[in-house]
């Protein structure tokens, strides 16, 4: 059995390997006999309950269908097959996917200053097999490497990160309250949309804190968008505060130490995370 697509929001047949009407736009139709490179996909219209700080879109929908299955193991060939000598993580809970692209040429004010992150929100089961649960889109802005062409490259990509230079960059680099010394870079986390299920454990703040550590980890700031204060609480629980003079943004310095994101022990789904404070000794802590 292989899983087709999610519909779009309008009722539309199926005909290849049987007849099956959707007649919802979270309806997961199954039919047997598809090739095994289909093509998994959410289609939604922006309604809905969402996550503070998070708009709506593609997973604003409630029903019994909130998220995709992509079968991985035991179901003929492997939807994303796994080449010799790579290592997939096999242990269930919440995971992350990231897809990137840059070009080799030298980077320039067209191309290069800044790293967009398309990042799917994945739960593995004790099968082996992958639910969509979410997505989200960060970006790496390379002030170091772009230097006075820095205010070029955000103002091509887009009006959002344009509106992001006046706030943090003066002169193609951080202004001088911001600079701390242990990164040159900005991780701007644009959105993050969850499946209703998925919502309210707190996946939102462990994706952040895990970008932090890793692809994000040479940044001097990370900053996120607030819409009111119970968004700008829940963000301030993992180190955030809000930028002054710039309504709707936050930032987080990386020079200092912030709470934690760790697995709730209460969720035995491996699906809810909290933040752990730090210490008042932790809190005045610099990293070096």
């Amino acid at each position: 059995m292989q899983y087709a697509r999610l519909q779009d929001g309008r009722d539309r047949d199926v005909r290849e390997g049987g007849e099956a009407r959707a007649t919802n736009m979270v309806d997961l139709v199954e039919r047997e006999d598809r090739p095994s490179d289909d093509q998994h996909r959410i289609g939604g219209a922006p309604v809905g309950d969402r996550l503070p700080c998070l708009p709506e879109g593609l997973f604003g929908v409630a029903g019994a269908q909130d998220a995709v299955r992509i079968p991985t193991k035991g179901r003929g060939s492997d939807h994303r097959p796994v080449e010799s000598g790579t290592r997939r993580c096999s242990a269930p809970g919440v995971r992350l996917r990231f897809t990137t692209e840059t070009r080799l040429d030298e980077p320039d004010a067209d191309g290069g200053f800044i790293s967009w992150l398309d990042i799917e929100i994945l739960e593995r089961d004790a099968n082996d097999g992958e639910l969509v649960v979410g997505k989200a889109r960060a970006a790496i802005i390379h002030a170091a490497v772009a230097g006075r062409g820095l205010y070029d490259a955000m103002d091509a990509d887009s009006g959002e990160l344009e509106a992001l230079y006046s706030v943090y960059f003066d002169d193609g680099y951080f202004k001088e309250q911001f600079a701390e010394g242990v990164g040159s870079d900005l991780l701007y986390v644009s959105d993050i949309e969850l499946a209703p299920a998925y919502r309210g454990k707190n996946i939102e703040l462990a994706l952040v804190r895990r970008l932090c550590d890793t692809l994000g980890s040479g940044s001097e700031l990370v900053v996120v968008p607030y819409g009111d204060e119970a968004e700008a609480a829940h963000w301030r629980a993992i180190g955030f505060r809000k930028t002054r003079g710039a309504p709707g943004l936050m930032h987080l310095n990386q020079a200092f130490v912030h709470p934690r994101v760790v697995r709730d022990d209460r969720d035995d789904r491996f699906r809810a995370f909290r933040a752990k404070p730090t210490s008042a000794a932790e809190k005045r802590r610099r990293l070096h």
